[in-house]
């Protein structure tokens, strides 16, 4: 076959093998050529990989935040706010799953119970590039508080990745309504037996021309009154410091010490905005006011932990904690007449000390043959006073508000015990059934006479989760469980605050605890799932929107609302369209109906068909670029006896990667100024009321963000800890 071939060479390449070059005889038929195995030893091996956005795993929905560009610059409350089915309300500082009502929010393994504005606070002073991922739990285990009827969004922080020191570096510039900043440090240093880590975070947001408008319809006595309320923020500073220490010591081969403290201090300033009001009577103009409003609010946060883990061998385990926390929220504010009402001020002032302690105890035993058996037992302690004040200068002299000005003090007691088996009971059918115990008692002593409250709950929790594999592909789960919301301490115990004299909202010391059942079946097959779940609730919590007839005023206050019942149907896909894009997708059908008979003259029912869709395409462009874009839609929807409407919106983001980690990363963020837009009504018309408004906090922004790696690669990350102080703080 060579007979043809002169001063020819022979060329032999095989995968894994060295080269072979022999010079080609004519006179040869065959070759017998033995290669050489090629035999290196690499000093190091990278593995890079790109994550999907979004993973669906037996009982959770995970969001990876570091898939997509689209995130980069963002703080977390935007996070969250882009994540399936997520509503943030800027205006109450609540954080919503749909229509299932508010969630219990974790940043690592730890719940939050801070005040609304200290959580919302924190979470814009969190830089995105701080986090991994985002994961919505809608039945948690046995094991977490059984508080959440919709159930838990937990935010998994980054760890750095054996001797040595590993950081990374956040840098974050912006311009939207006024200039934004947000700076980010983590380092993790390993010495031997002792492992340090820490945190330090800074966000500076300026906001500007947001606005809330609010109007009430109403008859009384024969005559129809008409009023309507816009409430114009010129302007808000925001500005907070977070950091953290903590530290794993190695005491022997089978225990572990661990300890931590964090401190975060945030203030924000509403500058002077105007507070314009009018009233009508039967079609007329009769008063029209217009007010200045300035506010301030400040928290300043302390925690403390100590962690001991001692593993038991043949996958045994056993970890006791124990947690402080100290929170100090502080909230000052104005309205000042103008025009005709110059001369009348109104101030008030809230101070609230919380002090919180937690302790829990938690063993893990592996049982054999796929099983295994978790214990614990926790307690929690908060003792929280709320001191506000209200004067009214109606031109020298002062007067104490007697409506708002009271002394609150809130004393709380949470025992909880559980138990939880998770088992393979056959090849294909594995799953977990839990039970949890919880002693709840609520102790509220007040200045005001004849509203000290005093409650107390023993109640059973059960978890069942079932999945049946049909093949390596599909998977069937059916599950249960029973569920509890706690009402926020701020609902029960202090004023929220007032938008001119005749429109304010407060708290309800006699709020009960909201109870609520889900069933769920999810067909999950690869990357895709179909979920089908029903859930009945018994005193939901809500804000109520209302009129005060003989007053002429208009209150919001929390309420709990006599039953609900919610039919979800949702698909959730993952895809590979090409090579280089991916394709994220949710659908959402519900129906949601509400009743309610309490407090009413007449029995009050509403229901309504939601549709949502959302969406995240990521597009690879190679030679490390990355360009996504992201968006939502939903319609009208029931939350509590309200139809609100969130606008839909889109992010868009481009991302470079550069050797060793490095990244740069620009995102473009709500261009529709719609992301924080929601519109709301309460139609009552046996009792002839109507309220209605609408609100926007939306703010079209560009930022710029780099984040560099430092130090060690191969640094060794903190241990993945438990601790239980935090899951008491949301609720303040």
């Amino acid at each position: 076959m060579f007979s043809r071939l002169e001063n020819a060479t022979l060329k032999v390449i095989a995968l894994g093998y060295a080269e072979i070059y022999t010079p080609v005889d004519p006179t040869v038929l065959h070759y017998e050529i033995t290669v050489e195995p090629i035999g290196e030893t690499l000093s190091e091996v990278t593995v890079r990989g790109r994550k999907l956005l979004f993973e669906q795993r037996t009982d959770r929905l995970v969001m990876n935040v570091t898939a997509t560009p689209a995130l980069s610059g963002n703080n977390a409350l935007q996070v969250l706010q882009k994540a399936p089915g997520v509503l943030v309300n800027h205006q109450n500082s609540s954080i919503s799953l749909g229509s299932r009502g508010e969630v219990l929010l974790m940043i690592g393994d730890r719940v939050q119970r801070a005040p609304a504005a200290v959580i919302f606070a924190r979470l814009e002073a969190m830089p995105a590039e701080s986090i991994e991922a985002i994961e919505i739990i809608h039945q948690p285990p046995s094991k977490y508080d059984a508080s959440g009827v919709a159930g838990i969004i937990r935010i998994v922080m980054r760890s750095t990745s054996s001797t040595g020191t590993r950081g990374d570096l956040s840098l974050t510039g912006g311009y939207g309504r006024g200039p934004k900043a947000i700076a980010g440090l983590r380092l993790n240093s390993r010495y031997g037996k002792i492992n340090l880590f820490g945190d330090y975070n800074y966000n500076l947001n300026y906001r500007r021309n947001t606005y809330a408008l609010h109007y009430r319809d109403y008859k009384y006595q024969g005559t129809r009154y008409f009023y309507e309320n816009n409430w114009n923020r010129s302007e808000d500073h925001l500005q907070s410091h977070s950091g953290s220490l903590g530290f794993d010591l190695e005491l022997g081969p089978k225990t572990i010490l661990g300890g931590g403290t964090s401190l975060s201090h945030s203030r924000g300033l509403t500058l002077p905005s105007s507070s314009q009001s009018a009233a009508f009577e039967n079609g007329q103009p009769v008063t029209s006011t217009l007010y200045i409003l300035e506010s301030m609010n400040s928290s300043s946060n302390g925690f403390a932990n100590l962690n001991l883990q001692r593993d038991l061998g043949a996958g045994g385990q056993l970890t006791v904690d124990l947690d402080y926390a100290g929170i100090r929220f502080t909230n000052e504010s104005s309205l000042t007449g103008r025009d005709s009402l110059a001369g009348t001020r109104f101030n008030g002032d809230r101070k609230t000390p919380v002090k919180i302690w937690t302790g829990r105890i938690d063993h893990k035993l592996e049982l054999g043959k796929g099983k295994q058996l978790e214990t614990g037992v926790k307690g929690t302690f908060s003792d929280i006073v709320s001191r506000s004040r209200v004067f009214k200068n109606g031109g020298e002299e002062w007067e104490t508000g007697d409506l708002f000005t009271r002394t609150d003090s809130v004393s709380e007691r949470i025992l909880a015990a559980y138990v939880s088996l998770q088992s393979q009971f056959s090849a294909r059918l594995h799953g977990e059934i839990g039970l949890r115990f919880e002693h709840y008692s609520y102790r509220l002593e007040t200045s005001l006479e004849n509203l000290d409250v005093d409650l107390t709950w023993n109640n059973l929790f059960p978890l069942v989760r079932l999945n049946y594999d049909l093949d390596t592909n599909t998977t069937v789960q059916l599950s249960f469980n029973r569920s509890v919301t706690r009402p926020p301490f701020f609902m029960m115990a202090a004023v929220f605050m007032f938008f001119d004299p005749t429109f304010f909202a407060y708290a309800n010391p006699t709020l009960q605890p909201a109870f609520g059942s889900t069933i769920r079946l999810a067909l999950q097959w690869r990357a895709s799932i179909l979920s089908l779940s029903y859930t009945r609730s018994q005193n939901d919590i809500f804000f109520q929107n209302t009129v005060n007839k003989p007053r002429h005023l208009q209150i919001v206050y929390p309420d709990n609302l006599d039953r609900a019942d919610l039919l979800s149907l949702e698909l959730s896909t993952n895809s590979s369209l090409t090579s280089w894009w991916d394709m994220n997708g949710t659908l959402g059908l519900r129906y949601h109906r509400v009743e309610d008979e309490e407090g009413r003259p007449s029995v009050f029912t509403n229901d309504m068909m939601t549709f949502s869709a959302q969406f995240n395409a990521t597009f690879s462009m190679g030679k490390g670029w990355l360009a996504s874009i992201d968006g939502r839609y939903q319609s009208d929807f029931l939350l509590g006896d309200q139809v609100q409407y969130a606008y839909p919106y889109l992010n868009l983001g481009l991302q470079k990667k550069f050797e060793r980690g490095t990244s740069v990363s620009l995102s473009v963020q709500d261009p529709t100024n719609t992301l924080g837009r929601l519109d709301w009504r309460y139609d009552a018309p046996w009792e002839g009321i109507s309220t209605y408004g609408f609100s926007n906090f939306s703010e079209p922004q560009l930022r710029l963000t780099l984040t560099t790696p430092f130090g060690d690669e191969r640094v060794k990350e903190k241990r993945a800890r438990v601790t239980g102080a935090e899951d008491i703080r949301k609720r303040l």
